[in-house]
């Protein structure tokens, strides 16, 4: 899967994400929806979605920046005394 296929599904499956929230909260709301309902919908969709991505974002960069220092050699190693 190329790279731009990738990020088209990613965009698709958030954008259904989202959509799906949106309509769960209207849902859960009493049915005549005034303006003020659509309004807390989408904030509460936009809310969930953000920590969401600050979630993935932080483990992402968290599990990358420990994913290669167990392969690694240390830096500076200790010199050995020969007597």
């Amino acid at each position: 899967m190329t790279g731009g296929t990738r990020n088209a599904i990613l965009l698709a499956g958030g954008a259904l994400a989202f959509a799906g929230l949106v309509e769960l909260a209207l849902g859960i709301l009493p049915a005549p929806h005034q303006p003020f309902h659509y309004l807390l919908a989408g904030t509460l969709a936009t809310a969930v979605t953000l920590a969401t991505l600050l979630t993935l974002t932080s483990l992402r960069r968290a599990i990358g920046k420990n994913a290669g220092a167990a392969g690694r050699r240390p830096a500076l190693r200790a010199k050995s005394s020969r007597l």
